[in-house]
Order: structure tokens, then sequence, then C-alpha cells
């Protein structure tokens, strides 16, 4: 419904959401860069946000184009 009302031609708010389709914010884009500063130091992290803030997306996306893989 929202999606005809403001002339979306997709979800914004869709679980799966490819990378292409986020807004690069300056927060966005600086955790983007953070994970890479962790995985090139073999580092630790904690990332805290409110809920909804995009943390599990930022996560996921990095992975998705990484060549790091969570220990399962």
């Amino acid at each position: 419904m929202f999606k005809s009302f403001y002339g979306l031609t997709f979800n914004p708010f869709d679980k799966s959401l490819p990378e292409s389709h986020a807004f690069g914010s300056r927060d966005f884009k600086q955790m983007l860069s953070r994970l890479d500063y962790l995985k090139n130091t073999r580092g630790i992290g904690l990332f805290t946000a409110p809920p909804g803030m995009g943390k599990t997306f930022v996560i996921i996306t990095h992975f998705c184009k990484s060549d790091i893989h969570p220990i399962k």
C-alpha cells in the first residue's frame, strides 16, 4: 500500500533488501569502514545502537561481500 502511495518500486523495509538499495548514510559507511578495520586487524568489536538502526543489515551486508565467514 505505501509503495504505491509514495511511488516506490521496492519495499525499503524488506528484511532481504539488497545492498544496492541501501541508503549509504554517513553512519552506514562508517560502520562498514569499522568492520573492515576489525577484519584487517583481526580484532573484536561491539556495535550498539537503538533497535531498527540497521546493525544487523550492515553486518550481513559486510559478510556477504567479503571473504569472512562466521563460525557456525
